[in-house]
């Protein structure tokens, strides 16, 4: 891992390798192991179809439903975590 310093307020970070913890060896116990990792670094993307001015419903009787679906995609190799919110006109 690495630390990210921005000293004196530079616009620009320093980054520095994080030194490792100190180890204590106990006598008897070291063993080779397989380390098998799937790594993914990127930045996330995604594509939405909802309009840009925003999804307005028109009015709905009670014990009515209305229903609009658009795609939304992750493009990016990433996980994408996301939140709707519903706003009240």
């Amino acid at each position: 891992s690495q630390l990210v310093e921005y000293p004196g307020g530079q616009a620009e970070a320093v980054r520095r390798p994080e030194p490792e913890p100190a180890v204590t060896e106990v006598a008897g116990s070291v063993r080779d192991l397989p380390l098998r990792v799937h790594v993914a670094a990127d930045n996330a993307r995604y594509t939405c179809g909802a309009p840009l001015e925003g999804i307005t419903f028109k009015p709905t009787m009670m014990f009515q439903t209305r229903v609009y679906t658009f795609p939304l995609a992750n493009t990016s190799n990433a996980r994408m975590d996301y939140k709707f919110t519903v706003l009240t006109a």
